[in-house]
C-alpha cells in the first residue's frame, strides 16, 4: 500500500525460440498487444497472465532505439556510465526505448514519490542495477543483451590473470560454446 493506492510490480519473463525473437520485437514495436502477438506467433501463455497483461502494448510513435554497443562489466573501474548487469562479464546491449519515460511514473495524472521510491528499491533488489543513479536511463526499456564471454550456465569463458614469472597478463578463452573455433589469428 502506497498512500491511497495499491501497486504491484510484476516481472514477466518470456522464453521463446530465437527464431521468433525478431518477429516478436517487430510486433511489439508496431503496437500490437501481448495477446495479439501470442496468437500470431502461437505462443502459449497461462490464462491468468493473459487476463492480467494481454492488453499491454507499446505506443509505436513513442519509441526510439538505442543501437548496439559494448558495455563493460559492472565491476570494471568506470562506475559512472551504463554497464553490463553482470559483475564479471561485459555485454553487447541494444534497446527499444520509450521517449516519454516520465509517463511511466504518472498515476491518475500525478507523480507519486512513494511509488517511484518503491519501484526503484524493488528493481534494484531484483536486478542488482542502480535505477536511482547510473541505470535510470534503463527505465521502461526492452533491453537486449548478449554476453559473449559467458556460457549458457552464466559461467565465464574468459579468464584474465597476472602471472608473476615472467610478469605478464594471461588471457584465456574457453571456446566450448564455439565448437568451430580452432584458433585466434594475430593479424
Amino acid at each position: 500500500m502506497l498512500g491511497n493506492f495499491k501497486a504491484k510490480l510484476t516481472r514477466l519473463n518470456l522464453y521463446i525460440d530465437s527464431i521468433n525473437c525478431v518477429e516478436l520485437l517487430r510486433q511489439l514495436c508496431t503496437g500490437r498487444s501481448i495477446s495479439e502477438i501470442n496468437e500470431l506467433l502461437r505462443i502459449e501463455c497461462p490464462r491468468k497472465v493473459t487476463e492480467q497483461f494481454g492488453a499491454t502494448a507499446l505506443v509505436p510513435n513513442n519509441l526510439t532505439y538505442r543501437p548496439a554497443s559494448y558495455l563493460l562489466n559492472r565491476d570494471a573501474h568506470d562506475n559512472r556510465s551504463l554497464s553490463s548487469p553482470h559483475g564479471a562479464a561485459g555485454a553487447i546491449s541494444a534497446s527499444i526505448t520509450q521517449l516519454s519515460k516520465d509517463a511511466l511514473f504518472l498515476l491518475n495524472g500525478e507523480y507519486s514519490a512513494a511509488l517511484i521510491i518503491a519501484l526503484v528499491e524493488q528493481l534494484n533488489a531484483e536486478t542488482g542495477l542502480d535505477f536511482g543513479a547510473v541505470d535510470t536511463t534503463r527505465f521502461g526499456d526492452i533491453e537486449l543483451l548478449v554476453f559473449p564471454t559467458l556460457n549458457d550456465l552464466e559461467q565465464n569463458l574468459l579468464s584474465i590473470e597476472w602471472i608473476d614469472s615472467p610478469r605478464a597478463l594471461s588471457v584465456r578463452f574457453d571456446p566450448v560454446q564455439v565448437s568451430f573455433l580452432t584458433n585466434f589469428s594475430s593479424t
